[in-house]
């Protein structure tokens, strides 16, 4: 008979390792390749630079600059042989015009319009640096390492808050959702190992070699056990589990306390090596579902 060990569990398991991010640039999967974005994407300008290391690791992203460049100049382009055409078609009006003033004002117009149009397309830099210079600065975009934040650091922070004279009262805390794993939810049986590992006291002890990892959160698998024999049925009391109980910190809650979660009453009764402060864990039938009651939501004590 084993006893529930209460510690958060995600609500999927796969066995997985933490591997260091990559920078992927998106000019790698677009679709249609604007011309001429080659040719920038090879300049230095081009290329993504990072400064310090670890939290304090900055990375400058130029590819929005970097596009808008692109397109700058490939619209110059098409408006540059637009133009041409047009001025060509002008010149046929007034070549074919034939003596008619109708037709020589129209080539006129054309030719007029095409000629200002290209104007204003080779101009277009220097208005706009007139208008205001920063306009043109495409600046890179700097982004910071995010912190990461694992499971364990968010639990030992509401474990450490005050539990005191709450009753009645709106407030946040850690709630973690536990069950009992289901050997044929799993595509293996070390997955199915691990995630017992999570959630229970393992029936054959913990093993030494396999190592489970989510989210930064690491714990050992079960040894193999006979799945045909009660596991992961019992709390730390003694009892057996049921939907709607809650374990608790009590000698902040007392036995037989309602704790509202989510629109649902809990009852408080049983605690756990790793439960203190404003950290709870929820039973639930099916495994997932735990995901669904696990994370930081607000609480009300005394029940809804």
């Amino acid at each position: 008979m084993s006893a529930l060990f209460f510690i958060a569990a995600p609500p999927l398991f796969s066995a997985e390792t933490k591997k260091e991010s990559k920078i992927v640039s998106p000019f790698d999967v677009l679709q249609v390749k604007i011309p001429g974005l080659d040719a920038l994407l090879k300049t230095d300008e081009a290329q993504v630079k990072c400064t310090g290391e670890g939290e304090n690791k900055i990375c400058e992203y130029p590819w929005v600059g970097i596009y808008i460049k692109a397109v700058y100049k490939f619209l110059v382009g098409i408006s540059g042989m637009l133009a041409v055409i047009v001025m060509m078609a002008g010149g046929y009006y007034w070549l074919f015009a034939g003596g008619n003033t109708g037709r020589v004002t129209q080539a006129k117009e054309y030719i007029g319009g095409a000629v200002m149009g290209l104007a204003l397309a080779l101009g277009s830099y220097m208005i706009l640096n007139l208008i205001n210079p920063n306009i043109l600065q495409l600046k890179p975009i700097k982004i910071s390492t995010i912190k990461e934040i694992s499971v364990e650091v968010i639990k030992k922070e509401y474990e450490s808050k005050s539990c005191n004279n709450l009753n009645g009262t709106l407030t946040k805390a850690m709630i973690t959702g536990y069950c009992q794993p289901k050997l044929a939810d799993f595509q293996t049986k070390e997955n199915f190992l691990c995630r017992v590992g999570l959630n229970c006291t393992c029936p054959k002890g913990k093993g030494s070699e396999t190592e489970c990892n989510r989210n930064n959160y690491c714990w050992t698998c079960c040894n193999d056990f006979d799945t045909s024999k009660p596991y992961c049925d019992k709390t730390a009391s003694g009892t057996s589990p049921a939907p709607g109980q809650i374990a608790a910190d009590l000698t902040c809650f007392s036995v037989g306390t309602k704790i509202c979660i989510a629109g649902k009453d809990y009852t408080v009764t049983d605690t756990g090596k790793g439960i203190k402060g404003l950290h709870f864990d929820v039973w639930v039938d099916n495994c997932s579902q735990a995901g669904n009651i696990t994370g930081e939501l607000m609480i009300k004590i005394g029940g809804c």
